[in-house]
């Protein structure tokens, strides 16, 4: 399993978009959109991959690709800690 963190999502994004895009890597086993204390989008989410491969290459590949007009940030989480890190 292999997780990453995209951020820079254009707002409103619904959570199976965010799959259906990232399933050209691999099956994805869940998507979490986050949001802030007041239920507002925060333009991130987190990705699981059921393959560390998947995940690997979707971090590399999705790293500043423009998306929604967005560009894209995506990044390997490893642990809490460097999650924490982003927010």
């Amino acid at each position: 399993m292999s997780q990453i963190l995209l951020r820079n999502i254009k707002f409103g994004t619904k959570w199976y978009e965010i799959r259906d895009y990232c399933e050209r890597y691999g099956d994805v086993r869940w998507v979490e959109v986050l949001f802030n204390s007041k239920s507002k989008m925060l333009g991130w989410a987190l990705v699981s991959f059921i393959d560390k491969e998947a995940g690997e290459r979707a971090a590399t590949d999705l790293h500043e690709v423009k998306w929604k007009g967005r560009y894209l940030k995506a990044a390997n989480v490893t642990g809490p800690s460097k999650f924490s890190s982003y927010i």
